[in-house]
This record gives C-alpha cells, structure tokens and sequence, in this order.
C-alpha cells in the first residue's frame, strides 16, 4: 500500500498519483471539464484542447505504469479511453 504521507518515488506511488490525476481531467458526459485548472508555475489551463491534452498524457502515463505493474487490465483500460479522445496529437496515435 502507498503511504501519501511519506512518498517514495516507486510504480505504485506513480500509480496512486495517475489515479488522482485522473480525477482531475476526467470528463462530465458533455465532453472534458473546462474550469481554470491552475498549474503553477505554467498559465491556467483554461480550453478544452488543453485539457484534453493533459489528459491524454495522464491516461498515456498510467498505460504505461499499469504494464509496468503487470496490470494488464487497467493498462487496456486506459489505452482505450485515451483512443476515444477526439482531436488527439500525432504523438498518442
């Protein structure tokens, strides 16, 4: 188990990080949320193509962390939401 108070840089810390990240840039049902996401020291993140962005990374990291924890499962779960974001950049396809 991940110890939030005492972090070590390991996959299963990644992993807890990615999983809170994704609540963050989830989507509603009505497309990607789109409030002012501060992210200091950068600008806010304030446009839909931003944050699906953002997300994008964040599901592509988790992929990647989830194959590296042998969670094959979650890893194609997450490969596969990040497949059905529209408009995605020549880098995640």
């Amino acid at each position: 188990m991940v110890d939030p108070e005492n972090p070590t840089p390991t996959l299963r810390y990644a992993h807890y990080c990615i999983r809170k990240a994704l609540r963050f840039v989830s989507p509603d049902g009505t497309g990607v949320k789109t409030p002012r996401l501060d992210v200091r020291p950068s600008n806010p993140i304030t446009q839909a193509s931003e944050m699906n962005l953002l997300r994008a990374n964040v599901l592509c990291t988790g992929a990647y962390v989830c194959l590296k924890l042998d969670l094959y499962r979650e890893a194609y779960e997450l490969a596969d939401e990040l497949a059905e974001i529209h408009f995605l950049p020549n880098v995640f396809q």
